[in-house]
């Protein structure tokens, strides 16, 4: 959004509109529920990625914002985050 409008945008209207096209792109409700019926969060997460073609961060950031996210362990997040900016299963 801010690119259309040459870099003059709230900061808050920029925050929304990419929740919007995170939501579009990959609905957190999905996000969770592949989460939920998998053993493996990491397995999941993989699969939401290349199922929806989303970058890792996206689908690291869904998860987290999603429900299951409140209830993901200390470990399972550092996991997440590794996954995510490494690109390797910890």
């Amino acid at each position: 959004m801010a690119e259309v409008l040459g870099g003059q945008v709230p900061r808050f209207a920029e925050q929304r509109a990419n929740a919007f096209a995170a939501e579009l792109l990959l609905p957190r409700a999905q996000a969770e529920s592949a989460c939920r019926s998998s053993a493996n969060v990491l397995e999941a997460s993989a699969r939401l990625e290349r199922e929806f073609r989303v970058s890792r961060e996206l689908t690291a950031r869904q998860i987290n914002n999603s429900a299951l996210g409140q209830t993901l362990t200390a470990g399972e997040r550092r996991r997440l985050e590794h996954w995510w900016k490494s690109g390797e299963f910890a």
